[in-house]
């Protein structure tokens, strides 16, 4: 995304960040991880450069809320997907579940709108008193519209999308998206740099070759 208002850059890199991209906060809470702070994180930490998202099982390489003292990594648009959210047929709330609600045994489930196999080891929506839940994305189709638009399809959180009517998740979708145009811009930003690094060495490289 283009910087036409105030930023903060460094002229020489030709590195440049939105006002409100620069001073964002480093750290948050989450309920998925209520142990630690998730900490925001520009590149993987790990030694093999990508992570797993704890939420849909996908890789990354970069843009993640991070706690390195338990290994837990969240993909940025998977970490504002809505806690809570109302499906027209059902008179309960469903609340995203972060963890398998089920014996130890029991991995899978079926999902109650698409009908599919549904990894409960995986984020799901769920309203407990009625066991009623299943995909993230059959129930917000939204939420898997804009993951998918940054990320591989996560098919542990939506085999099939459906078409409902949820209330309060085109705020959230728009947030996404934001996160996810960021995302880009800086995996382009990063990768410029990479290259300029490349050729000053070739130059340097080249510079002390000639003077042998």
């Amino acid at each position: 995304m283009s910087c036409a208002d105030q930023t903060y850059g460094c002229i020489d890199c030709r590195y440049f960040l939105h006002v409100c991209c620069a001073t964002t906060r480093r750290s948050m809470d989450h309920p998925s991880h209520p142990a630690h702070a998730l900490k925001f994180e520009l590149t993987s930490p790990y030694l093999n450069g990508n992570y797993i998202c704890n939420a849909c099982g996908v890789d990354g390489t970069s843009f993640s809320l991070q706690c390195m003292e338990c290994s837990f990594d969240l993909h940025l648009p998977c970490a504002v997907i809505p806690h809570k959210i109302t499906y027209p047929s059902h008179r309960h709330p469903l609340f995203l579940v972060y963890e398998n609600p089920y014996p130890s045994d029991i991995t899978y489930a079926d999902c109650d709108l698409c009908n599919k196999e549904l990894d409960v080891e995986k984020w799901f929506y769920l309203c407990k008193s009625c066991d009623f839940g299943g995909h993230v994305g059959c129930f917000a189709p939204e939420t898997l519209e804009v993951l998918s638009s940054g990320l591989r399809t996560p098919e542990a959180l939506a085999p099939m999308p459906q078409q409902s009517e949820l209330n309060g998740t085109t705020q959230v979708a728009e947030e996404m998206n934001n996160m996810l145009r960021l995302q880009k811009e800086m995996m382009q930003v990063q990768l410029q740099m990479k290259a300029t690094r490349v050729m000053a060495n070739i130059i340097s490289n080249s510079i002390s070759g000639s003077r042998i």
